[in-house]
């Protein structure tokens, strides 16, 4: 069986700057641009120059190529349609990093790969927690197809295996009948008269950590160049980071799914609704929330298990259905958690379910276990740690309700089942108030959010807790009756605290008796800031470039487009400088790429000190190109400040690196950003073409 395996060594630095490094065009479209059609967790950023390139093309050397020839004349190494156009995937390489699903993930590789390779069937594959068993998504040869998957696999030997476990580049000829059968059964589209398959698996590695594997099935035997491994690297590596940012998004996207079931779970347990109706929904809630296959909810008595609410993606026997599973027994005997999480397990799966991850969570009141929460992922291996931590929470804001159930059979609210949740919260500030206002209990959560003891609130008005007046005057009405909506819900919320401002998201809801009479209030509040500065941090991620500080191409855009806005809604005028720095690329080559970035970082530093603070943006817009965003002047006076930069600059490289400028302005005339643009652009250009290291204004 052909197989070569083709590592990926650490390179030496002038591997490095040849990597990722090429000469822009003088021609090129300035409407290239770095930025993605998401923002990202994680940016790739640009390289050194400013700009994510390919690696270069070149001839490959005869000695760099590996032609061996197996016993059967098969060939062992696929080798190379045609060389990368760097310049050109730039462009379309930027906006995969922004995928946040697998299907945009592969399809989105499908798109760049398919102009290089002859490709046949991708398929990305994922490693489970448990070692044992992987992820496989593929998406077939027709682009518009269905991805199909997920499929859970077993990983048995192969040469998928063997790319996990050495996170290697394999790339290799095969005949069909020497496949594997994980090739054969998930990997491959095989033709009725194929006879040998060309296959490639490279390991998608960020940090060190393994993020999956990209398995391409070609349809054809084609060349290997040193352009076009370096090439696959470079796809590895912004595969492994869009899908770490699609694996961080999902984790946000379920811990808030995780605060909203949670939410309207202590809604309902301070609700009227009856238990034979409560249980029941609690579980289908749950169920949707996550997708699970089902959900259930045991009340442990004295001599049995009963099932007091259920909840199934397909209906079920009520024989199924009433059957109480090992894991259950177990649970309730241990008054543990029990969970199985692997495709393997000493207990028996949930009736009429397929192999999958399951939960069993006591619930805990009093010291005792008086029920249990049940769970069937239908998925192998997809319960993680967040997930046994949100039953837990879940199984102790029911608990009380549960042993209320067993203790107080007629009574749908007592103090004690009240209590009993509120010790449970220790995340949340969850307060029960009179009618007017009052507080009455509180949980242990208090102190978390509001920095305060129960001792410190009970009995005291709750509008002393919020200091956004906002708020108190909403809740004033809220209290008095003038609200229509049954519930008061607002997010992120500022709360003065000390000398710092946290956020919070509160929900107020009225409580009532039996007899429908408005007996007081529940607050629920939980602190979000951690949340809110992580997005904020994001945000800022997606519009700065991360060698000089600057805006990048996306926040240029956006701070050009809003100060024009400005600029013509007052009738002001509006200059726009574009800057080129002159033999960057001279400059790398004779001192380096990592003194070429220093470079940057201290033209960033120049342009900030010569600048308006507060006043004049700068940007850096890609490669060694540089824009000075220079609200309520026109070009005529901001050439005097421009002036000054270019002699500064010149002054400080010591006449190595100088800058050509392009100055426009918008006049008294209303024109589009980009017409602008356009315009400092040319004057750059006619700059450059001038002996570089001037300044030309636009006509």
């Amino acid at each position: 069986m052909g197989n070569t395996i083709i590592t990926g060594p650490l390179l030496s630095q002038d591997e490095i700057h040849a990597l990722f490094s090429f000469e822009p065009s003088q021609d090129s479209s300035l409407s290239d641009s770095c930025e993605t059609n998401k923002p990202g967790i994680i940016d790739s950023g640009c390289n050194t120059n400013g700009a994510t390139s390919m690696p270069a093309s070149e001839p490959a050397r005869e000695s760099d190529n590996v032609e061996n020839q197996n016993k059967n004349g098969v060939d062992d190494i696929i080798t190379s349609k045609s060389p990368v156009a760097h310049a050109e995937e730039v462009t379309r390489v930027n906006p995969f990093q922004g995928f946040l699903t697998f299907e945009a993930i592969l399809r989105g590789c499908r798109q760049i790969l398919k102009e290089h390779f002859p490709l046949g069937r991708i398929s990305l594959v994922q490693p489970r927690g448990n070692k044992t068993t992987a992820t496989v998504h593929s998406l077939n040869e027709d682009g518009n197809a269905t991805i199909t998957g997920p499929y859970v696999i077993n990983l048995e030997p192969s040469r998928l295996k063997e790319c996990l476990l050495k996170q290697q580049l394999i790339v290799a000829s095969v005949r069909v009948s020497e496949l594997d059968d994980t090739e054969r059964d998930y990997l491959l589209a095989l033709s009725s008269n194929q006879r040998i398959v060309s296959i490639i698996y490279l390991p998608l590695i960020l940090h060190g950590r393994l993020k999956g594997v990209l398995v391409l099935n070609l349809r054809e035997t084609v060349r290997m160049t040193d352009d076009n491994t370096a090439f696959l690297w470079q796809m590895a590596g912004l595969m492994a980071i869009a899908i770490e940012n699609r694996d961080r998004f999902h984790v946000e996207c379920r811990r808030s799914r995780q605060f909203t079931l949670v939410s309207k779970i202590a809604k309902l347990a301070v609700s009227e609704i009856e238990d034979n109706m409560l249980f029941p929904e609690v579980c289908e809630l749950l169920r949707k929330s996550f997708d699970y296959n089902s959900v259930q909810i045991w009340v442990v008595t004295p001599d049995r298990l009963d099932l007091m609410g259920h909840a199934c993606r397909t209906p079920r026997e009520v024989e199924a259905e009433q059957r109480i599973t090992s894991m259950v027994q177990e649970c309730s005997r241990r008054g543990q958690i029990v969970c199985n999480d692997d495709l393997h397990s000493e207990f028996d799966t949930e009736p009429n379910c397929d192999d999958g991850s399951q939960l069993a969570a006591p619930i805990h009141f009093g010291g005792k276990c008086s029920g249990v929460l049940f769970i069937d992922s239908g998925r192998s291996d997809s319960l993680t740690s967040e997930d046994v931590n949100g039953m837990e929470s879940v199984a102790a804001l029911i608990a009380s309700r549960l042993h209320n159930l067993l203790v107080f059979k007629n009574s749908q609210r007592s103090g004690e089942y009240l209590q009993a949740v509120l010790e449970a919260a220790n995340d949340w500030a969850i307060l029960s108030t009179d009618i007017h206002g009052y507080v009455i209990t509180c949980s242990v959560g208090l102190q978390r959010v509001f920095r305060l003891s129960q001792q410190e609130i009970l009995g005291k008005d709750l509008l002393n807790l919020f200091t956004n007046p906002q708020v108190q005057r909403e809740l004033i009405t809220f209290i008095n009756g003038n609200a229509n909506a049954p519930c008061l819900e607002r997010f992120h919320v500022p709360q003065a605290n000390g000398k710092t401002t946290a956020y919070l998201d509160l929900t107020f809801q009225r409580v009532y008796d039996h007899d429908k009479q408005h007996i007081g209030f529940l607050c629920v509040v939980r602190d979000a800031t951690k949340k809110l500065l992580l997005l904020q941090k994001l945000k800022e991620l997606t519009i700065t470039d991360d060698v000089t500080g600057l805006y990048n191409q996306r926040g240029f855009f956006r701070a050009l487009r809003t100060e024009m806005r400005r600029c013509q809604k007052y009738h002001q005028n509006f200059s726009l400088c574009f800057l080129d720095l002159d033999n960057l690329k001279q400059f790398n080559d004779t001192y380096g790429h990592l003194s070429g970035s220093q470079a940057l970082k201290e033209t960033a530093g120049l342009l900030r000190q010569l600048v308006r603070p507060n006043i004049d943006i700068c940007c850096r817009y890609g490669g060694d190109e540089f824009a000075i965003i220079m609200p309520q002047i026109g070009k005529i006076e901001a050439n005097s400040t421009i002036e000054k930069i270019r002699v500064l600059l010149s002054e400080h490289f010591e006449g190595k690196m100088t800058g050509s400028f392009g100055i426009a302005d918008v006049s008294n005339r209303i024109i589009e950003a980009m017409e602008l643009l356009a315009k400092a652009d040319r004057a750059m250009y006619r700059a450059k073409s001038q002996g570089k290291n001037c300044i030309v204004l636009s006509d």
